[in-house]
Parts: C-alpha cells; sequence; structure tokens
C-alpha cells in the first residue's frame, strides 16, 4: 500500500517539498510526532483516504439518522457514506432496516429522495421492485430458473440507542460501544423528534474537522457567540477557575446540584455562564425541557458515540451533529436539532430560536476548518505541536494512527 504525495526533503538546511515522492503508507504513520498534527499527505491524500474508509468507515458503527425521520412502515431516508449509498427505511413489523440503495440488476440508485415513504422499493431503470426488508419481490422478464431469493438488496447492520440509528458495513460488525445509559436516560431522545436539518459540504478533510470540534482552544478567538453563554469559553480554554468564577459555581458544586435534582452527579457537563438556562443566542430557553429532564439546571453535556456522531444536550433540546467523509477534502456535516416529541412548532418552539446559537457556531467552525485546509496544502506545512487544551485532538490522532496501522499491517502495505 504506497500513497503516491508531497514528501519533505531538506535543501542547504530548508524543509521544500518534492512531487510525486511513493511512500508506503506503513513507513507514513510510523514516522508521525506523537503530540503534533499529521502530515499533509494525511489531510489531502486520496490513495490515504480510500484506505481511511476500508479500515475506519466501512468496519466501524456510524451514526446516520434519529428513529423519529421514519415513524410509519415505508417511511425511509437515505445517506451517503464515501461512495457506499444508503437507504434507511423501516418496514411493514416497525423494524429498521439498512441496505445499500442500488438495485442488484445493474446498479441504479433506488431512492432518489432524501426522505420519504414507499411501501416497496422500485428501481427507476427496469422496475425491480425490493420489500422494505431488503427482499426482492418481483423482478420482470426474468429466465424461469431466477431465484428472487439470491437477489435481494445488500443489507447492513443496524443497532439503535435511544432513538439514535447507526449502521455498520462489516460482515462481522464490532461490538457497539453503548454510551451511559444514566447519563443520557433524562433527555428522553428516544421520544424525541428532529425540528430542524441542516446540510453543510465543508471543503476540508474529516479529520481537520473532527480535531476542531474536539478541542476549545479556539473558542475564545472563534466564536463570540458561543463565549457569551459558556462559562470559560472565553479563555479559550476550560479551565476550572474560569469556569468557577464565570458561572458562580465550581464543578464539584455542579455535581451537587445535579444530585439534589435526581440526575447523575458524575456526568462530564459543561456549565453555562450565570443566568444562562441553554445554548442559544442570548442564553435563555428555546422548547420545553426534554424527557424527564428535571430543571434548567446551568449546565449541558457534550457525548460523542464513535467519531461520526457528537451531541450538544441541553435541558431542552439537543444538537446532534452527523460527521461524514465525501472524499480526501470534503465533508458533509448534517445537525439534527431535536425537542421533545410533543412539542408543536410555533406554540412551544421557534425554529430560528432553536437553531440560530447552533448554525452561528457551526458556520464559524465550518469556516476555519476550511481556512486551516487552505493552509494545510501550502508546500511549507509543517505538523504543529498542540497545546495542552487539546488533549482531545491528541487522543483522536493516536487512535486514528493505532487503527489505520493495524489495518496496513493486516493487509499489507
Amino acid at each position: 500500500m504506497v500513497s503516491r504525495y508531497h514528501s519533505r526533503i531538506k535543501l542547504g538546511g530548508k524543509e521544500l517539498l518534492s512531487l510525486d515522492i511513493s511512500i508506503p503508507l506503513n513507513e507514513r504513520i510510523a514516522r508521525q510526532t506523537p503530540g503534533h498534527t499529521l502530515e499533509q499527505a494525511f489531510y489531502r491524500d486520496p490513495e490515504i483516504f480510500e484506505s481511511e474508509m476500508s479500515a475506519i468507515f466501512l468496519r466501524q458503527w456510524l451514526y446516520v439518522g434519529h428513529a423519529s425521520r421514519i415513524p410509519g412502515p415505508g417511511d425511509y431516508f437515505t445517506h451517503r457514506i464515501g461512495q457506499e449509498p444508503l437507504v434507511v427505511i423501516r418496514g411493514d413489523d416497525g423494524a429498521v432496516h439498512a441496505h445499500l440503495n442500488i438495485c442488484r440488476h445493474k446498479g441504479s440508485i433506488l431512492c432518489r429522495e432524501a426522505q420519504g415513504t414507499a411501501k416497496k422499493l422500485v428501481c427507476p431503470y427496469h422496475q425491480w421492485v425490493y420489500e422494505p426488508d431488503g427482499s426482492l419481490f418481483h423482478a420482470r422478464m426474468m429466465p424461469d430458473d431466477f431465484q428472487k431469493s439470491d437477489w435481494g438488496l445488500r443489507s447492513v447492520a443496524v443497532h439503535e440507542v435511544d432513538g439514535l440509528i447507526f449502521v455498520c458495513f462489516a460482515e462481522t460488525p464490532p461490538p457497539f460501544s453503548e454510551p451511559n445509559a444514566g447519563w443520557l436516560e433524562p433527555y428522553g431522545l428516544d421520544s424525541a423528534k428532529v425540528a430542524h436539518i441542516a446540510t453543510y459540504t465543508v471543503n476540508s478533510n474529516w479529520k481537520i474537522v473532527l480535531e476542531n470540534f474536539m478541542e476549545c482552544y479556539h473558542c475564545g478567538v472563534v466564536h463570540p457567540e458561543y463565549t457569551r453563554v459558556m462559562a470559560g469559553a472565553s479563555g479559550s480554554y476550560l479551565s476550572g477557575d474560569e469556569v468557577t468564577a464565570q458561572a458562580g459555581r465550581s464543578y464539584a458544586e455542579a455535581g451537587k446540584d445535579a444530585g439534589r435534582l435526581g440526575l447523575d452527579p458524575s456526568r462530564p457537563v459543561m456549565q453555562f455562564k450565570r443566568g444562562a438556562e441553554t445554548q442559544s443566542m442570548d442564553g435563555k430557553r428555546v422548547a420545553p425541557l426534554l424527557g424527564t429532564y428535571p430543571a434548567y439546571d446551568g449546565a449541558m453535556m457534550a457525548s460523542w458515540i464513535g467519531w461520526t456522531c457528537e451531541m450538544e444536550l441541553n435541558p431542552d433540546y439537543v444538537c446532534v451533529f452527523r460527521f461524514t467523509p465525501l472524499d480526501a477534502t470534503r465533508t458533509e456535516v448534517e445537525a439534527h436539532w431535536l425537542v421533545r416529541g410533543d412539542a408543536v412548532e410555533g406554540v412551544d418552539y421557534e425554529i430560528d430560536r432553536l437553531t440560530t446559537f447552533w448554525k452561528v457556531t457551526g458556520e464559524q467552525d465550518w469556516d476555519i476548518c476550511e481556512v486551516v485546509q487552505t493552509g494545510v496544502a501550502s508546500r511549507h506545512y509543517v505538523p504543529g505541536p498542540m497545546s495542552h487544551a487539546e488533549g482531545g485532538p491528541r487522543g483522536f490522532l493516536a487512535s486514528y494512527l493505532e487503527i489505520l496501522g493495524d489495518f496496513v499491517r493486516t493487509v499489507g502495505g
């Protein structure tokens, strides 16, 4: 497995980049410096991207959407992971199925809409017809010895947790890493609904996008709206002393307050500044309390499930971010705003007030990630050291290199 890309060389004591040098991927992985960003090729090389798809995204559990998007039999939504198109559909028995969204005849895409309802999936090319469970119902004008049972849709594994739907392409999926039920249960995500969806194509490598979302080193400069609400963020680092001063209580005191409300005091919360109740432009509530959440308690929780699902859990709404690599230099980010299932738009919440905070903050993130991607393309880019405020990206990149390295050693390269 060889990556053909820029390789750093020295000329007269100055670091330059030569073009089109073939370097085995295992050598690239081995020479990465711990605690630093990655070499340029890891953020730009299409061949490395294809290795990532095989090593990570076609082997791990990936978040695709919330169950409320498909409430009844035949309801479906579509999604694409790299070059793999999916259709997620609810069957007649209420079960959720996920299939490759391609006809088994000549490969035509079956469902071309982002979301819809279909009693059966009908190929728009030659009208092969499939049941929601993926079995082939009808294929016209086929020979007598044609066996419909041999030509059902290619399906992938599905796992649902608290209304969040995950899929895995692997024939033998790894164990699903269940989130802490005690932390998520009060939010009632399984009874929530999607109030709004926003989709972005970010011209940046997926790792740059994830690294950005795993740290607040940039928050004080990039996110003025975020720092008006979140304690400790204005200093670009969520330090304990700064949080205590701005929130009016320490994390230990916040845990005691949570315990008195019946919440798990060990939850890894982030505190609001004094007077703020939720992540909104003015810090004021934007929807009814979720699930059995007892009160606006001055805190929220950020939680990752795998590398494709990050949740901003507020007392009154949750913003779920779905990260999907498109190619080496583009990432799709889809944001799902969840509110309690019986909340009524225009009565209990307004879309603009509900969504503006994370639209503004998210779009600032997408912009700065594109700025980083542009800089990484320079011949003079050299991986830089991370600060003590970037523990999230440090751990992420270490895990990434380990997983990719294991894959390369397995397949050879």
